[in-house]
């Protein structure tokens, strides 16, 4: 079963980040196009927001975090990039919903 979460971390650097991106890369479908926030999908269904905030802690020790396991998503509402070549929002409508 697909599973969906909300992983905010704070105060995270260019560095930061690319290590969290790496947590996700080619494991899960990821977003984040916004510094400290992802949007994560696990087609197999086996995280937890635990294992995730531990993930995180591996690569950012002690960071406030919040994971949040996301099983209902009918409403959402962002401004940013919305062209053909650099689409904040096409992986929300395209991969996210489904």
């Amino acid at each position: 079963m697909k599973k969906r979460f909300l992983v905010a971390v704070s105060s995270v650097t260019s560095s930061d980040q690319e290590k969290i991106n790496d947590l996700f890369r080619d494991k899960y479908g990821w977003w984040h196009w916004i510094d400290g926030f992802w949007l994560v999908i696990d087609s197999k269904g086996e995280l937890t927001p635990e294992v995730i905030s531990n993930m995180i802690n591996d690569a950012k020790p002690n960071a406030r975090r919040l994971v949040m396991e996301i099983n209902d998503w009918e409403s959402w509402f962002g401004y940013g990039p919305n062209s053909e070549e650099k689409n904040m929002f096409r992986w929300l409508k395209e991969t996210w919903k489904k």
